[in-house]
């Protein structure tokens, strides 16, 4: 496959899986503000496990890697570097930002907790002022309900007696 086609793929596959990868913080009920790990971190891995199908040999010769190819080179193998890349990165990145949460719990005044009203309202709202990628979901539920205050149209086939109820 030209590496074109491939491209083409990646970015089909990666916006698709990303778009629906910024619904999971409401699946999972846990803050993403401007879905951050949907956009990078599965973006990254899908991109991450897409290089070990589409790998190419001349393509990586470009900066003197040697390798025979991907999973469409029958090189199957790859796919699994890729897996194992992907676990790697994930595993470093949690446990790194682990150690920097954990000193910065001990630093007096600084606090990562927001508010309830910022939850309530929504961190994206909240803290940058934006929704950054949910434009369908933006069906929050900040505060009562309006009550519908507008008369109900009697249902089909009533007589005049039951309609004047509905009046």
């Amino acid at each position: 496959m030209p590496p074109a086609a491939a491209s083409v793929a990646f970015g089909i596959a990666a916006g698709t899986i990303c778009n629906f990868a910024t619904k999971l913080k409401f699946i999972f009920e846990y803050d993403d503000c401007l879905d951050i790990f949907a956009s990078h971190a599965v973006g990254g891995i899908v991109g991450n496990i897409l290089t070990g199908f589409f790998a190419q040999a001349d393509v990586a010769l470009l900066d003197t890697t040697v390798i025979p190819g991907g999973w469409i080179n029958h090189y199957w193998k790859q796919v699994g570097f890729q897996l194992a890349d992907s676990c790697a990165g994930l595993s470093y990145s949690f446990v790194v930002t682990t150690i920097i949460l954990w000193i910065m719990h001990f630093i007096p005044g600084l606090r990562l907790r927001a508010s309830e009203e910022a939850e309530i309202v929504g961190i994206d709202d909240a803290e940058m002022g934006e929704f950054a990628y949910d434009y369908v979901g933006i069906d929050a539920d900040i505060g009562p309900k309006e009550q519908e205050t507008r008369a109900e149209s009697p249902p089909p086939g009533s007589n005049h007696k039951e309609a004047a109820h509905y009046a």
